[in-house]
């Protein structure tokens, strides 16, 4: 399950099972647990300055992180943390 922004004041949830299911824009997205007793994991781009994270969908069903400041004055390439990552159960 994920929460993306799909204006530029407004999020709404969508749910998939694969990288390519995820929307541009992606604000915070939790992995459920298979069957195979993997636990709950808690994906949250991060705001680091200037700079905020978001998901995107990416190639072979992977994640792609952008980064950016909303402005073509404001530039770096590189960041202390762009995204925090939790995983536990649901115990």
């Amino acid at each position: 399950m994920s929460i993306f922004k799909f204006k530029v004041w407004w999020t709404t949830h969508w749910v998939g099972d694969k990288g390519s299911d995820v929307e541009h824009e992606t604000q915070i997205m939790t992995l459920d647990k298979s069957d195979f007793g993997r636990p709950y994991v808690l994906l949250l781009p991060l705001i680091e300055g200037s700079f905020h994270a978001s998901l995107h969908p990416g190639d072979d069903d992977n994640l792609h992180i952008c980064v950016e400041s909303g402005s073509t004055q404001v530039t770096s390439s590189s960041f202390r943390s762009s995204l925090y990552m939790h995983v536990g159960d649901d115990a």
